[in-house]
């Protein structure tokens, strides 16, 4: 979490242009930058937690279900957006 942060803080300073760079910089991939800067995009109690979290019992493994929790509390559900009366687009026919 804190790498996230300071990362987001070189882009926005201008030190480095994108994700790109700063996979170059750090040498790994730009899968994995994206996968570190993503974590900003937690609620601010949980990027609390994650900053604050001690303790040798901590793993990625472990956060990886914690996080999923979040996430699929904030994703939408496909059937929201689903176009109402049926299959298609939400058009009927021959309606124009």
């Amino acid at each position: 979490m804190a790498l996230a942060i300071h990362l987001d803080g070189l882009i926005r300073a201008g030190v480095v242009r994108d994700y790109a760079d700063l996979a170059r910089l750090g040498g790994v991939s730009r899968a994995r930058i994206t996968q570190i800067m993503n974590l900003l995009n937690l609620p601010p109690g949980k990027q609390e937690e994650i900053l604050f979290l001690t303790g040798a019992g901590v793993t990625e493994r472990g956060m990886r279900g914690n996080l999923g929790q979040v996430a699929s509390s904030l994703c939408c559900h496909s059937s929201t957006l689903a176009p109402q009366g049926g299959e298609g687009n939400g058009v009927e026919a021959g309606a124009e």
